[in-house]
């Protein structure tokens, strides 16, 4: 945190890959697709550490992990930017509404009138971030949602998120997805009362 405060408030954030509990005292293996984050905040707490509240800015692919003796790792890393294929552009309404559709029937309480959701859908916003929204709000494996974000292209994204709704068994017990968060709110509550928007700190 210390050293990223003095240069871009930037810190990169993976996920473990499967069966890394025997080597988390080393180095256990990680995605190769990270999250780039800016602080937003930090708050110490009486242990000496931070709870610190990262704001998404950019999805990367790891390109070479250096080594490097800091208590945290480091790489370089690609930039993972959303591509709109011009090819696509009027089949694009129609995906969205399809994967609203498929969201829909997966979830058909959590996308109830009043929802989320639906205040998402009026806002207006591009078919790569409700993607994401929907992605990150599912309770898909790990693994599944690091493949959704490791592919730029919108329209594929998409496409591949639509199939993975459709096949969702909802005669398991899987919990339902979490509510997407409020748009344009920048602190821990909302703007004008409404409901939260940033989620509690995790217990790492």
């Amino acid at each position: 945190l210390h050293d990223a405060m003095l240069d871009d408030s930037l810190i990169t954030m993976a996920t473990l890959k499967s069966g890394w509990e025997p080597s988390i005292a080393a180095k256990p293996k990680i995605s190769q697709i990270v999250c780039i984050g800016k602080v937003f905040s930090h708050m110490p707490t009486d242990d000496g550490r931070h709870n610190i509240l990262l704001v998404g800015v950019q999805r990367a692919r790891i390109i070479e992990e250096l080594e490097v003796k800091t208590a945290y790792r480091q790489a370089i890393v690609e930039p993972i930017v959303d591509y709109y294929n011009p090819a696509r552009d009027d089949e694009r309404d129609a995906r969205q509404a399809a994967l609203v559709a498929a969201y829909k029937l997966a979830f058909p309480a959590v996308s109830a009138a009043g929802s989320g959701l639906t205040k998402i859908l009026k806002s207006g916003i591009p078919l790569g971030p409700l993607t994401d929204i929907i992605a990150y709000s599912v309770d898909f494996p790990v693994e599944m949602k690091t493949s959704l974000l490791s592919n730029g292209d919108v329209d594929v994204r998409c496409d591949q998120l639509i199939r993975l709704l459709e096949n969702w068994d909802s005669r398991e017990k899987r919990p339902d997805p979490e509510e997407p968060p409020e748009i344009g709110s920048t602190n821990g509550k909302s703007q004008g009362g409404d409901d939260d928007f940033v989620p509690p700190f995790s217990l790492n």
